[in-house]
C-alpha cells in the first residue's frame, strides 16, 4: 500500500439476512442496502447479509445506526465489523486492506485476569476498546439520532 493511497473506513453488519432486511426497513434504507453473503449460513441454515456505512445504499450514518438499533432492540444476533478499503481496479473495484470485529468492552475484573498472564496484551486491549469507544460515540454525535 502506498502513502497516496485513499483508505475508506466502513462500518459493516452482519447477521441473518431476514433480520437485517427487517432492519433495513426499519431504517427506511433503499431495498439495495442490504447484501447477501454469497455462502454464509447460520447453523440453522439461514442466510447471512451484511449492511455497509458508507455505502452507495446506505450513505448516511443515521440510517445504518437505526438498523443497528433495529437490531438491539429486537434482540437479534449480529456482528459489528470495522473495514478499511482502498479503491483498486479489479472487478469489485476494492481491496479490503484489514478487518476488525468490534466486541464488547471488557469489564475490569476480566482485564485484571488478563493482566496476570500478559500486562501488555492487557494493555493492547484496554487501549483497543477505548477507541472502539470513541468511534461509536463520534459516529453517534456524527448522526444525530433523536427519533427512537
Amino acid at each position: 500500500m502506498h502513502d497516496d493511497e485513499e483508505i475508506i473506513t466502513r462500518w459493516v453488519i452482519e447477521g441473518v439476512l431476514d433480520h437485517l432486511e427487517e432492519a433495513r426497513r426499519f431504517a427506511g434504507l433503499d431495498a439495495n442496502a442490504v447484501v447477501a453473503l454469497a455462502d454464509a449460513r447460520t447453523r440453522r441454515w439461514e442466510l447471512e447479509g451484511r449492511l455497509i456505512y458508507p455505502s452507495y445504499f446506505c450513505p448516511s450514518s443515521t440510517g445504518w445506526l437505526k438498523a443497528l438499533s433495529a437490531m438491539v432492540m429486537r434482540g437479534r444476533t449480529f456482528r459489528i465489523l470495522v473495514e478499511e478499503v482502498t479503491p483498486d481496479e479489479s472487478e469489485d473495484g476494492e481491496v479490503v486492506r484489514s478487518v476488525a470485529r468490534l466486541f464488547p468492552k471488557m469489564d475490569e475484573e476480566m482485564l485484571g485476569l488478563l493482566r496476570a498472564f500478559s500486562a501488555a496484551d492487557a494493555e493492547r486491549v484496554s487501549d483497543l476498546s477505548d477507541r472502539i469507544a470513541t468511534a461509536f460515540r463520534r459516529l453517534r454525535e456524527e448522526s444525530s439520532i433523536t427519533d427512537f
